[in-house]
């Protein structure tokens, strides 16, 4: 049971990083964006 649970937490952690990448990179998208106008 431990095991699984240490692997909810690490597969948990791994979506927070993803979500986090994926959010920095459209702000990036949006401000080069900006700078084009």
């Amino acid at each position: 049971m431990p095991i699984g649970s240490k692997r909810k937490k690490y597969r948990n952690k791994y979506h927070v990083k993803v979500r986090v990448v994926t959010i920095n990179y459209a702000f990036c998208y949006m401000l080069e964006k900006f700078k084009e106008k």
